[in-house]
C-alpha cells in the first residue's frame, strides 16, 4: 500500500519518477481538440488500423456498443468495417457486422461525418450523431457531451529508433462523458435511450506486437460517474516502458483527465492452461490533473471471460496477426476502492465491476 498511504504522498510519487526510457516517448503536454482529430488519418502502412468507437450504459442495464474501422490489415487499403451490438438486462446479446471497400466508405470534406453504407457517425467536439441501419437492428442515438473532447495530453505516443519515427499511437477521448438520447428498434420493439456514454477514437501506423505487450482497461461508467483508465507495458525492445491514462468525468464535466498515472501490479496468477500467461491479481493507482488526484485499488475476485482476439477476423487477417503474435483477452471481475480529491473534498468510491488485461503477447 505505499503508493497509496496518502493523496499527497502519490502527487509526491508522480513528480518523482525517473525519465522515460529511449525508444518510445510520453504523452507530453495537453493539446485541444479540433475537427482534424475526429476524421480518419488514413496511413499507407501495412499496419495502419483506425476505430471510432461509442459504448452507452442505461440504468436499466441495456448496452450499445458501435464501432467504425478503417484497416490496412490483410488484402486491400483503406477497407472500411462496422460492428454495433445491443446487451439486454438479461445478458442477451444481438450483433450486426458489416464489412466495406475503400469506395464504400466516406468521409466529408467539411466538418465531421463517416458514412459507411447506410450508417452514419457525425458531429463536432461537443458531441456526435449516430445512425445505425442493420438487418437484426437499427438505432439513432444522440451524444451531448458533459465536457469537451479531450486527448491524454498530446494524444500521441511516437516510437523512435535514432531520432526517426518508425510509427505512432494515437488516442482522442471524443465523449469522455456524454448524456446519450435516442432509440433502438431491434425485432420489431422500439427501445428508449437515456444513459451515460463514452466514445474515443484512436489511430496507429505500427504493429501492435511492436508497440505493447500488453493492455490494462477499466471502466465504470454509471448515471454518477465515469472513470475510464487504461495502461501499455511497451515491448522489452522498448524497454518495457509503461504508458496510461485517467479520465474521471461527472455531469458537471471534466473532474481529471491526464497521462499522469502510475500502475502497480502484484499477486500474479499464472494461466499454465492457456498458454504461460500471467494476470494480476491486485492493482494499484494514482493519477494527478493539478490539484485534483485520484488514487485506489482493484483487486481480482475471478475470471468472466478469456478470448482469443483473432477468433472473429476472417482467414486471412487471422494468419498474418498470429504470424507475429499470440494475444490473449482476459475479462477479470473485480472489485475496487478509489479516493478522489475534488476541491479540497474526497469521495470514496467503492464497489464491483471488472477489468481485462489484454495481451499481444505473452
Amino acid at each position: 500500500m505505499r503508493i497509496i498511504q496518502c493523496l499527497v504522498a502519490g502527487v509526491i510519487f508522480l513528480t518523482a519518477l525517473p525519465a522515460w526510457p529511449v525508444g518510445l516517448s510520453a504523452y507530453g503536454p495537453e493539446q485541444p481538440v479540433g475537427l482534424a482529430d475526429l476524421r480518419p488519418h488514413l496511413g499507407d502502412s501495412e499496419s495502419y488500423t483506425e476505430q471510432w468507437s461509442h459504448g452507452v450504459w442505461t440504468p436499466d442495464g441495456y448496452f450499445i456498443g458501435v464501432d467504425f474501422v478503417i484497416s490496412n490489415l490483410g488484402i486491400g487499403d483503406h477497407k472500411g468495417g462496422f460492428r454495433v451490438e445491443l446487451k439486454d438486462p438479461d445478458g442477451k446479446r444481438v450483433e450486426c457486422k458489416q464489412d466495406f471497400d475503400d469506395d464504400e466508405w466516406s468521409s466529408a470534406k467539411q466538418g465531421f461525418k463517416l458514412t459507411f453504407g447506410a450508417q452514419e457517425l457525425s458531429g463536432d467536439v461537443s458531441g456526435l450523431r449516430l445512425k445505425v441501419r442493420c438487418p437484426k437492428l437499427s438505432a439513432d442515438l444522440v451524444f451531448a457531451n458533459a465536457g469537451p473532447a479531450v486527448k491524454p495530453g498530446s494524444g500521441g505516443l511516437r516510437v523512435e529508433d535514432d531520432g526517426e519515427v518508425e510509427g505512432t499511437y494515437n488516442i482522442v477521448f471524443t465523449s469522455p462523458r456524454a448524456n446519450v438520447t435516442g432509440q433502438v428498434v431491434q425485432a420489431g420493439r422500439t427501445i428508449p435511450i437515456a444513459g451515460p456514454g463514452f466514445c474515443d477514437h484512436s489511430y496507429s501506423d505500427i504493429s501492435p506486437e511492436k508497440l505493447a505487450r500488453r493492455w490494462f482497461r477499466f471502466k465504470l461508467i454509471n448515471p454518477d460517474i465515469s472513470i475510464v483508465m487504461a495502461e501499455l507495458e511497451a515491448t522489452r525492445d522498448l524497454g518495457s516502458a509503461q504508458r496510461g491514462w485517467i479520465l474521471v468525468y461527472d455531469a458537471q464535466g471534466r473532474v481529471l483527465a491526464t497521462a499522469k498515472t502510475r500502475f502497480e501490479y502484484d499477486g500474479y496468477v499464472s494461466q499454465s492452461k492457456d498458454g504461460g500467461y500471467s494476470i494480476p491479481r491486485r492493482l494499484r493507482l494514482v493519477a494527478a490533473d493539478g490539484a485534483n488526484t485520484l488514487t485506489g485499488t482493484i483487486l481480482m475476485k475471478g475470471v468472466r471471460e478469456i478470448r482469443d482476439p483473432t477468433a472473429n477476423l476472417d482467414g486471412v487477417r487471422r494468419t498474418i496477426v498470429q504470424q507475429f503474435s499470440k494475444p490473449r483477452d482476459y475479462t477479470l471481475d473485480c472489485s475496487y476502492q478509489f479516493q478522489l480529491k475534488q476541491a479540497g473534498q474526497v469521495r470514496e468510491l467503492k464497489g464491483d465491476g471488472y477489468y481485462r488485461f489484454v495481451f499481444v503477447n505473452p
